[in-house]
């Protein structure tokens, strides 16, 4: 679950002496100021010809770059979650989201699922029901049961999210790294939606940035 490290020695040459010209390159303030919050203008533009790769509604100005995904997490289920509300998630779901939800005091309620992702049937029933305030989902290659939804699924998912107004956190971890992964659940409901692209899982786990 982690990528892996590179043995070739050229390769390595290679990316040491890349780094090191990216910090002869760095300012002062730069290298030993305060940074601006969540990556100034030009970091977010870069940022966003990255995750455009997967999710063309990324922009520098709807894209913030945070100290990855794991506090990305905590960060957005403290402000869309609520007392008296709940947050559901696959049934079996990442343990990083269950460690945050626990830590937050958060509601939780664990969907159904099949070969195909969450049950459409189950999430209309959930919402129908509860006070559902969030729905947390890794809908490619998903932790642990590595489940990729179809696009119909994606498409049935985000319809239900956007008639009870079901705020979307997609972890897209694995994303970046799966070969024909359809496109990104937040795409068919990005007004709803928050989507998350860590670089820990697809370039280098000492990476802990997420955007």
């Amino acid at each position: 679950n982690i990528p892996p490290l590179p043995t070739d020695k050229r390769l390595l040459d290679r990316m040491k002496r890349d780094m090191a010209q990216v910090v002869l390159r760095m300012d002062e303030q730069t290298l030993f100021g305060y940074q601006d919050f969540f990556g100034t203008q030009s970091e977010r533009k870069t940022a966003a010809l990255w995750v455009g790769k997967r999710y063309d509604y990324a922009k520098a100005d709807n894209l913030l770059i945070c100290p990855g995904t794991q506090g990305t997490l905590l960060a957005l289920l403290g402000h869309l979650g609520a007392d008296d509300t709940c947050v559901c998630s696959e049934e079996f779901t990442y343990p990083g989201f269950k460690a945050v939800v626990d830590k937050l005091g958060v509601n939780h309620l664990g969907l159904e699922t099949d070969h195909d992702g969450i049950v459409p049937q189950a999430f209309e029933e959930a919402c129908r029901h509860n006070n559902v305030s969030v729905l947390y989902c890794t809908p490619t290659q998903h932790n642990p049961t590595t489940t990729t939804w179809p696009v119909q699924r994606r498409r049935e998912i985000a319809e239900i999210a956007k008639t009870y107004d079901v705020k979307i956190i997609e972890d897209d971890a694995y994303g970046f790294i799966s070969k024909n992964a359809p496109e990104p659940l937040c795409r068919f409901a990005p007004e709803i939606g928050y989507y998350i692209a860590g670089l820990a899982k697809c370039v280098a786990s000492s990476l802990r940035v997420a955007f």
